[in-house]
């Protein structure tokens, strides 16, 4: 078994016509896929370009495709050209800017690990939608554990009994696994809300994808120097001349400066307190 991120992007008038996709899984058949049958129905994902499932029954070679439709599928729309097990938009980029048959869905799988990996390194994280909900039971009450995927506190809100959003609070700091709520209110609903790690491919949000992939261009480069010092010849993009070792060493600089570009810009696009009251 293997587990495989399916990546639909979602339909161009958003949620206007449809409001639903389907997913479905074919074994693969010597080199093409067999019969289709359904895996899941998800809602559209309206706060991204793409929408996302992530397949835990497949195989490394298994097919994939899907269609959009309304609720009760009355509507549906032409399936989606078939893909295989970790194709990704990102690895799909990178294959059609770099014209290497060498180089393996495999090689382009772990450089994207290592990648996330990095984002990881590198304190990168993605909002929790979900808050964690508090309701102290005395003024006593001031801890609350964080659940696992909560790396970070953000922000927490203050909420009446009916459910009504009053005001955020500076009472509070985290501590460890747990947060504290200094001079808690027993009739007041606290919202916690925070950032975490990004895990895998569906953590992402669009604007990560471009970083995903000066992250893998910058693995590729360094596999191809590796090779060049190894005296293995390589493929190059022209198909005509040799790439020298310098010229890899010029596009290793220009890919290292958009990759830390665009982590900067992340690390810019949120604030994370300095956790005391």
């Amino acid at each position: 078994m293997a587990n495989t991120l399916v990546v639909a992007v979602n339909p161009a008038d958003g949620t206007d016509t449809y409001s639903h996709i389907q997913f479905q899984r074919a074994a693969d058949n010597s080199g093409v896929p067999g019969a289709f049958s359904d895996l899941v129905r998800s809602a559209i994902d309206a706060k991204n370009e793409q929408t996302y499932y992530e397949d835990t029954g497949g195989d490394d070679d298994s097919w994939y495709r899907y269609r959009y439709e309304n609720s009760d599928e009355s509507v549906t729309s032409n399936w989606s050209e078939e893909s295989l097990a970790d194709e990704h938009v990102v690895t799909n980029w990178l294959i059609d800017d770099i014209d290497d048959s060498a180089t393996t869905t495999a090689d382009w799988t772990r450089w994207r690990d290592e990648v996330l990996a990095d984002f990881q390194t590198h304190a990168l994280m993605r909002e929790l939608e979900t808050a964690i909900s508090f309701d102290p039971s005395s003024d006593t009450d001031e801890w609350k554990d964080l659940t696992g995927e909560f790396r970070e506190v953000v922000r927490v809100d203050m909420h009446d009994s009916t459910g009504k959003y009053i005001t955020s609070t500076p009472h509070w700091y985290k501590w460890g696994r747990r947060i504290r709520i200094t001079q808690p209110d027993e009739d007041i609903t606290y919202k916690i809300y925070g950032v975490g790690n990004i895990r895998h491919l569906g953590d992402l949000d669009d604007d990560y994808f471009t970083t995903l992939y000066w992250g893998i261009r910058i693995r590729y480069i360094d596999h191809q120097i590796a090779e060049r010092l190894n005296f293995k010849y390589f493929l190059n993009a022209d198909k005509v001349s040799d790439v020298s070792l310098p010229q890899l060493e010029q596009h290793r600089q220009q890919a290292v400066a958009e990759y830390e570009k665009r982590i900067n810009l992340h690390k810019a696009g949120y604030v994370i307190p300095a956790g005391t009251p």
